[in-house]
């Protein structure tokens, strides 16, 4: 499965992982790390997720209630845009 990702991910995920890992050493890196695991997980199963608005889905993350994963599964193109 082919992932794509919006321009602005990597801003918002830095973004998020700095506030953390400056609310606990080592926060920052636990919250990359489940992002990467979230985004395994749908790739493992793209349509397991709600559509909660046109064609994109979300993905809670456990840890980090406050994030959730969006992305939308073009399944002609086997590939995920996040």
């Amino acid at each position: 499965m082919r992932g794509e990702y919006h321009p602005l991910v990597a801003e918002d995920l830095l973004e998020a992982a700095t506030y953390y890992e400056h609310q606990q050493s080592g926060l920052g890196f636990a919250f990359l790390d489940e992002v990467d695991s979230g985004i395994q997980i749908i790739k493992d199963n793209p349509t397991a997720w709600s559509v909660v608005f046109g064609t994109i889905r979300k993905f809670r993350l456990k840890r980090f209630k406050a994030y959730s994963i969006r992305y939308r599964f073009c399944e002609e193109f086997d590939k995920i845009r996040f």
